[in-house]
């Protein structure tokens, strides 16, 4: 796909004001900032926008124009708060059609020093394993390096060796549905600067340094969609996503004491919990019900028989994930 990351691989550039929209089943997000010069490892929020998604389910674009009208709306949003205008982002992509390949590779050494010549030779011979047509590669990191029989290395440049060899992690996407993101970003009248997978990213914005480097699982848990992300030695190595999130434990309330979709996201927002044993457990709340006539009527129901209603759902999705887990160790 020449020609489609019109902006920055690396990034933006110190002083420079971006973008960063991040789709889901229920909002789209915008945010604008700015990279601060003095201190390019950060930044500053400038302004936000949100609004509810509408033609974007599990990842895939349901129907192109409402998402376009919800992504324009968003950052409208963002734009009137930060004062800036822009027409370039990084987009957050996630959903079902994203893979993640674990591939190693080796590059003979014959007893030599390992230089970065070599480094970038065993990394182009494992992007070359993870190349394949209709796909595009959005990210590749190095994980892990070997030495003979000598694992776990972070750097192995200056070292002696027979054989150099590495573990990558690379995530590619099939290039028709990137090609539909760009279309239907172009129609809000914006290019797309860089793809940036979604998992990874909730993961670098929740970890701390010492988390990354010493290993660390970041599971976020969305609306239509459950994600977890694995880190190693400060990379990600490996994610996986499930198609299934927040919306059902808001069904699995709906249809358990019989209520709109509605109601039963806001009971789940304000007064969901799954430790039915905890304090309070006895405490009445309001939980509107649909009476004979279709229409909602006053009812009370304990906190407790709420979270009866909700944990199920929540221990099926950490019980998938941690078979997902086990399947990719």
């Amino acid at each position: 796909m020449t020609g489609l990351y019109v902006g920055y691989p690396g990034g933006p550039k110190p002083g420079e004001v971006f973008a960063a929209i991040d789709m889901g089943s229920s909002k789209v997000t915008c945010l604008i900032a700015r990279r601060e010069a003095r201190d390019p490892g950060k930044f500053t929020l400038l302004g936000g926008g949100r609004q509810q998604a509408i033609g974007f389910e599990a990842g895939a674009i349901t129907d192109m124009d409402a998402l376009s009208t919800a992504i324009s709306t968003a950052v409208d949003e963002a734009e009137s708060q930060a004062g800036e205008r822009i027409d370039r982002v990084i987009l957050g992509v996630t959903g079902l059609s994203l893979q993640c390949l674990w591939i190693e590779a080796s590059h003979p050494m014959k007893g030599r020093s390992v230089t970065k010549r070599d480094i970038r030779r065993v990394n182009a011979a494992a992007l070359n394993q993870a190349k394949q047509a209709d796909y595009e590669l959005l990210t590749a990191h190095p994980v892990t390096y070997q030495l003979d029989e000598q694992t776990g290395i972070e750097d192995p440049e200056g070292q002696y060796a027979q054989t150099l060899s590495v573990r990558m992690s690379f995530v590619r996407a099939p290039e028709a549905f990137l090609l539909n993101l760009v279309e239907c970003l172009g129609r809000a009248h914006l290019e797309i600067a860089k793809f940036v997978p979604t998992p990874i990213a909730s993961a670098m914005g929740s970890l701390i340094d010492d988390e990354l480097t010493n290993g660390a699982i970041c599971i976020d848990c969305g609306a239509g969609m459950t994600s977890a992300a694995v880190f190693l030695n400060g990379a990600p190595a490996w994610f996986s996503i499930l198609p299934i999130g927040g919306l059902h434990v808001t069904r699995d309330i709906a249809q358990g004491i019989g209520t709109t979709f509605a109601a039963a996201e806001r009971l789940k927002t304000i007064h969901g919990h799954v430790n039915n044993k905890a304090a309070g457990k006895g405490d009445l709340i309001e939980c509107p019900r649909l009476g004979p006539d279709g229409h909602l009527q006053s009812a009370q129901m304990r906190k407790g028989d709420l979270a009866t209603i909700i944990a199920p759902r929540i221990e099926e999705i950490f019980e998938l994930v941690a078979e997902r887990l086990q399947a990719g160790a």
